[in-house]
């Protein structure tokens, strides 16, 4: 099970998600959370990725 918060709530969640391609519901009951806690995870990761991901871009 995943630290609460932080980082590494945020890479499980997306690991879990999409990179082994789970359910939301199997996320949230691999990490003991709502769905509509792990709805918002995922939404505030994605946000965070694209951030990043653009910022690594125009450092290219």
């Amino acid at each position: 099970m995943a630290p609460r918060g932080g980082v590494s709530s945020t890479r499980a969640v997306l690991t879990l998600r999409y990179m082994d391609d789970l359910p939301v519901a199997e996320v949230a009951r691999q990490l003991s959370r709502s769905e509509r806690s792990i709805e918002s995870l995922l939404a505030r990761a994605r946000v965070a990725f694209r951030t990043e991901y653009a910022r690594e871009a125009d450092d290219a």
